[in-house]
């Protein structure tokens, strides 16, 4: 844990027009109940000022004041809204792929969450994209044929070939 120091904007905004300090802490974070948007969006406190501050997902998760929202602020830790937050898959809706990527999220852990065939359409995601969360060869062998035309526009074996390729030459 640390703590930064603040500019006379950001003491403001902190502390009031009376501080006791120019210093923003973790105990301060949390007493004031300052959620990483807030400290980011609001206040401008870079993503790696937020990792100096607290760098264990953890202690932002517990702090209970952390949504998915707050992933994006803190993907410098990175705060897994699977792992964390203890969200489902379909939360995840609307996300890009590079975006759920920077969370920490990975496909195995989508499937854990309750990503379905029918829940992956729903983000108009590529193969590509899926893949470089982690979808391999062998997730293709789990999925109904009739999904995976539907979802990639090809049949299996070419589905599993251009995974296997993509999986080869990208070193995802």
């Amino acid at each position: 844990m640390g703590f930064v120091k603040l500019s006379s904007a950001q003491v403001i905004k902190v502390h009031g027009l009376f501080p006791n300090s120019t210093l923003l802490t973790w105990n301060d974070v949390c007493t004031m109940k300052l959620t990483p948007s807030y400290l980011h969006f609001t206040l401008g406190l870079p993503k790696e000022t937020l990792k100096k501050l607290q760098p264990d997902a953890k202690a932002w998760a517990a702090t209970q004041m952390c949504t998915l929202c707050d992933c994006e602020a803190l993907n410098a830790i990175p705060v897994n809204p699977i792992a964390h937050l203890g969200l489902t898959a379909d939360c995840l809706i609307g996300y890009t792929q590079q975006q759920i990527h920077s969370f920490g999220v990975r496909y195995e852990e989508m499937l854990g969450a309750g990503l379905t065939p029918p829940l992956m359409i729903l983000f108009h995601y590529t193969l590509q994209e899926w893949v470089a969360l982690g979808l391999r060869v062998e997730h293709l062998e789990h999925i109904h044929a009739d999904d995976v035309k539907i979802l990639f526009g090809m049949d299996v074996p070419q589905c599993q070939d251009a995974a296997r390729f993509m999986v080869q030459n990208a070193n995802v």
